[in-house]
């Protein structure tokens, strides 16, 4: 299969997560290469972060994707109508109506700011990129998937946040240095992150209002992501490199204290 065969199939994004994407490494395995080998590709279920911020991004990226979105109009997750809603529909987790409606408030205000307006609309923009490659010399193949690529400028990825004030201290907790670095060395472009805070808010005037924050990528935040993706390959070729010759059920955690 050729390269162009294969960016078009990760495009879908069960082939990314699920089928021919799992030939790579990413970011989300960055995690558990550097804290739980054994983890490493275990299946996890889609929790409310991932499902709300994958609603989040298709109402501004995807929108005809985001029209059929599993919703339920039901009052909370214990009654009866909602668990037959996720079994009849084999979700681990699905929006309530409301919590829908408050991401689509989200993606409002979040479209009114004229600075995201204009880098989200750029009239050279290209959205749901994919791309693989190699990086720092290892034959180890990566996958990344960017949000939204300006040519020649930047590529951006839009994020959700509890608190965008602490975002940046935040961002290695959520490995988002090591994304910058990664998609930086695979998309050969400077990273930007667009975050909009979760939290509806009101000012003085009793104008709603979520926080907004732009955040371009630092030269000393790449060089600790850089040491930390090492990391990560460096426990991938030690468990699960076709030569490794290490068995990962002998893991033991061994770390001074």
């Amino acid at each position: 299969m050729t390269e162009k065969q294969i960016l078009k199939k990760l495009k879908n994004d069960d082939e990314y997560y699920n089928g021919i994407g799992k030939n790579y490494l990413s970011n989300s395995n960055i995690q558990a290469l550097t804290t739980e080998p054994r983890q490493f590709q275990a299946p996890q279920k889609d929790g409310e972060a991932f499902v709300k911020g994958r609603y989040f991004h298709q109402l501004i990226l995807e929108k005809e994707k985001a029209k059929g979105f599993p919703i339920i109009d039901a009052p909370s997750r214990s009654t009866k109508v909602y668990k037959e809603f996720i079994a009849d529909n084999k979700l681990d987790y699905a929006l309530l109506t409301k919590d829908a409606d408050h991401i689509k408030d989200m993606v409002d205000y979040t479209l009114e700011s004229l600075p995201f307006f204009d880098l989200i609309n750029d009239p050279t923009a290209q959205y749901e990129v994919p791309a693989i490659g190699k990086i720092m010399g290892e034959e180890v193949m990566w996958k990344g998937k960017a949000d939204i690529i300006i040519p020649g400028k930047c590529v951006i990825d839009l994020k959700t946040s509890g608190d965008v004030f602490k975002f940046v201290r935040n961002a290695p907790y959520y490995f988002y240095h090591t994304q910058s670095y990664i998609y930086q060395k695979l998309f050969g472009l400077p990273v930007v992150f667009l975050v909009t805070g979760k939290t509806k808010k009101y000012d003085k005037e009793r104008k709603r209002y979520y926080d907004l924050g732009i955040f371009p990528t630092s030269e000393n935040s790449m060089g600790l992501a850089e040491e930390k993706v090492g990391q990560a390959v460096a426990s991938y070729n030690k468990w699960f490199a076709p030569d490794s010759q290490d068995n990962i059920d002998n893991y033991i955690i061994n770390t001074p204290i």
